[in-house]
């Protein structure tokens, strides 16, 4: 997997599930982000043990089990590691009290089954195609509403306000155009295999930005903005072969191509924030991610329109509840008690 496949409802803020967004996505959602099941006496030994608490191996299983057979060895580490960090904030939210209502819960438990019918869909059977019970999806409400609310104590409208004001080009719908070449790393690799990595991420760059001045001199231009127009179709074309030969994300493929995307919302947060610093027609430096290492090469941008606060106001708050879990996900990995058992099964 690469960040063009990384959507938003992989890697959601456990925020305010909007309006906008159908049950039937909220569902799937639950898979990766629910609490969880509490374990029988025939269940196999838990895919992982925080602060005491077992992650049964059938919840990193249903998950894995949407994914295409090739992906599942390499993504069940990061769905782990989702339930993992799920676990860890609901435990210190239960720690703090924070309540949700059982009124609460069926209430959206019937908006849910409302979108469901209203989109032709049957609820029993879709809870069954996606091996959910509705216990486990009113776990996923229940844990979902004491997150919102313990954002909405944390994030006052004022702060929002603040971070639209400097960032207002992440809602404004302004896109960037680029392709990029992934260098492989897993999260867990050591020191050495990082900087092996980023190291061959450095070298594929270099080679690129040499083969295009050498493709370059052999075409002289008539003049400075000739030369320009040459040197960046060169550069297009050389990190496409370089991205077919090299890269290890399926975008390869397509040379790299990502086509256009948003700041916030479709790539991970490194990637998107290194793509709409690099200046257009230029290669970024080798981009640390959770993939691995990537070379990024925007090739368009496209500005967006004005938007007002209010308008948006919705999708800041779920940025910076991103901002605030991974900020309290630091703190509670430090003093987590995680255990895992010696020999995982396989996916």
């Amino acid at each position: 997997m690469c960040p063009s496949h990384f959507l938003t409802v992989n890697t959601p803020a456990r925020g305010k599930w909007h309006e906008a967004k159908v049950a039937i996505g909220c569902v799937v959602v639950a898979l990766l982000a629910s609490p969880a099941s509490r374990l029988d006496a025939e269940s196999p030994p838990p895919a992982a043990i925080v602060n005491g608490e077992p992650i049964p191996e059938k919840d990193v299983q249903r998950a894995l089990a949407r994914l295409p057979a090739e992906h599942r060895q390499r993504a069940r580490q990061e769905i782990l590691d989702r339930l993992i960090d799920n676990l860890l904030i609901d435990q210190h939210l239960l720690q703090l009290q924070i309540a949700a209502p059982a009124e609460e819960v069926e209430a959206r438990l019937r908006q849910i089954r409302e979108e469901v019918k209203r989109s032709g869909q049957d609820y029993q059977k879709l809870l069954q195609e996606l091996s959910l019970t509705e216990t486990e999806l009113k776990q996923q409400i229940a844990a979902d509403l004491r997150w919102e609310r313990y954002v909405q104590s944390q994030i006052p409208d004022a702060a929002l306000q603040k971070f639209f004001q400097e960032h207002s080009d992440w809602f404004d719908g302004s896109t960037v155009q680029a392709r990029h070449i992934l260098v492989a790393c897993p999260p867990q690799a050591d020191a050495t295999q990082k900087m092996q990595a980023r190291q061959k991420a450095e070298q594929l760059r270099q080679h690129i930005l040499a083969e295009v001045e050498k493709r370059l001199s052999q075409n002289p231009a008539a003049s400075n903005q000739e030369k320009e127009t040459l040197r960046q179709r060169l550069l297009v074309e050389v990190f496409a072969e370089t991205a077919i030969k090299h890269s290890e994300c399926p975008s390869k493929t397509r040379g790299g191509d990502l086509g256009a995307f948003p700041r916030i919302g479709v790539m991970v947060e490194p990637f998107a924030a290194a793509a709409f610093t690099t200046p257009v027609g230029q290669i970024s430096p080798p981009i640390e991610t959770s993939f691995g290492y990537h070379l990024i090469l925007v090739t368009a941008r496209q500005p967006g329109r004005a938007v007002k606060f209010e308008d948006v106001k919705d999708e800041v708050r779920e940025v910076q509840a991103e901002r605030l879990r991974q900020q309290l996900l630091r703190d509670l990995r430090a003093k987590a008690r995680i255990v895992f058992p010696d020999t995982p099964a396989k996916p």
